[in-house]
């Protein structure tokens, strides 16, 4: 080692402390302790996190700081590691890009690489090695510290503030915080000033999922993101957790799907006596219709069953009225009716007059329309595919047009000459038809 100003120790010759505390090594945690320190009064430091010691070389102007070997300090000293005579000396660091600058060293060279933490030796056959951790021995176990306690402990947030004056660092443990869902939570002055207290430190009790979903605030209406824990059964009980949106696909699939027993809470009824607002889904018995009697095969849904079936929809307000769908096998016929005294309407685009079957059991087209004048080809009863071939009825001579063969009655003929008339057309060429007096 050069650069050393200082006279050695000799006996029975009293020593400046100033010159005694260069000579002795200074210790120092790590090297940004050196980087941060005025080196020019000291020549010997030991830096704890590398396990080695340095020395000051004067005579070095130029070294660069490369953390492992040499460390450069705050007045701009340079420093450099003492070798212990044991083990491998680091010869150069940096990170594993800057390795390049010295592959040209002879084998036995070391480089350390700062950001992989490995150690690179340069070989006889060119090339470096893989990289190796440098593990050093394992040391005694040290002292363990001091238990942490807290320098007051209060039942509630509000009695805190009786130690709101004290000094920095006072600690506080609140046993039920209001604030943080009624957790123990430890708290800390940040200053001597008065209530300048540190954000709370909450101790969950490990985990207690139970505890802090019963006193974690309520939300009335959950977003499809929302998420809420679950025990998953077929992954060996792990926790998990499920999105709102999830649990309603789950429920919708679960609600749609026909099983046996009842779901009281939801709107398909799957067994027992009908209840008010359900849809009947489930066993034969009791009014309720067997699912396995309703299919739809993508373009026909059908209930079937053996012996007559009766499909009914009722209006029960007023006098009531009920029409009804009915299959009968054993007499070879099914058909359409309505209640006792209440007329049979069929229409389309929601008007019902097109066609009227009366309870006199009269058939009646557009029981609802008035006689239209020269005739109308929606008021009349038509046959086949040609269009407009029928019989139509209107006053006055006829006007419409309709298919060749046509029949119109005049409501208001008064001769033999004005009664009848048929289409000799194909349009609007209508010939009456004599009739008897």
């Amino acid at each position: 080692m050069s650069g050393n100003p200082h006279p050695v120790f000799q006996d029975n010759v009293p020593v400046e402390k100033a010159n005694a505390r260069a000579y002795l090594p200074l210790r120092l945690g790590n090297p940004d302790a050196l980087r941060a320190l005025d080196g020019s009064t000291f020549w010997l430091v030991y830096i704890q996190s590398v396990v080695s010691f340095f020395y000051r070389d004067t005579s070095d102007t130029t070294s660069a700081d490369n953390g492992i070997s040499v460390i450069v300090d705050g007045s701009g000293g340079i420093w450099k590691v003492i070798s212990s005579g044991a083990g491998i000396g680091i010869d150069a660091a940096g990170p594993l890009s800057g390795r390049v600058a010295f592959d040209s060293e002879d084998p036995g060279f070391t480089y350390f690489g700062t950001d992989t933490e490995l150690l690179y030796i340069r070989l006889s056959a060119g090339g470096w090695s893989s990289g190796s951790q440098i593990v050093g021995p394992e040391g005694s176990p040290g002292t363990n510290g001091r238990n942490f306690s807290p320098d007051q402990v209060v039942p509630d947030i509000a009695a805190r503030a009786a130690y709101d004056g004290e000094a920095k660092n006072f600690a506080v443990l609140v046993e039920s915080d209001s604030s943080n869902s009624d957790l123990p939570t430890l708290y800390f002055k940040e200053s001597a000033s008065s209530g300048d207290w540190s954000n709370g430190f909450t101790f969950s009790g490990g985990g207690d999922v139970a505890g802090e979903t019963h006193s974690a605030t309520s939300k009335t209406t959950p977003a499809n993101a929302d998420e809420f824990p679950i025990v998953d059964s077929e992954a060996s009980n792990v926790l998990k957790k499920m999105t709102w949106a999830n649990l309603k696909a789950a429920l919708a699939l679960l609600f749609a799907t026909a099983a046996q027993g009842t779901k009281a809470d939801s709107a398909v009824q799957l067994s027992g006596t009908l209840g008010a607002g359900k849809v009947a889904v489930g066993t034969s018995t009791n009014g309720i219709i067997a699912a396995a009697n309703i299919t739809d095969n993508g373009t026909e849904v059908t209930v079937s069953a053996a012996g007559a079936r009766y499909l009914s929809v009722s209006d029960t307000s007023g006098t009531p009225v009920k029409f009804v769908a009915f299959a009968y096998a054993a007499g070879g016929y099914g058909g359409l009716y309505t209640s006792t005294n209440h007329p049979f309407r069929m229409g389309t685009n929601n008007v019902q007059e097109n066609m009227s079957l009366d309870t006199d059991k009269a058939v009646t087209i557009r029981p609802v329309a008035t006689v239209p004048a020269g005739g109308d080809n929606s008021i009349g009863l038509k046959f086949t595919a040609t269009a407009n071939l029928g019989i139509f009825v209107g006053s006055g001579a006829p006007t419409l047009s309709a298919a060749k063969g046509s029949l119109y009655i005049r409501t208001d003929g008064s001769s033999t000459s004005t009664r009848l008339y048929v289409n000799t057309s194909g349009s609007t060429t209508w010939t009456n038809v004599t009739t008897a007096t």
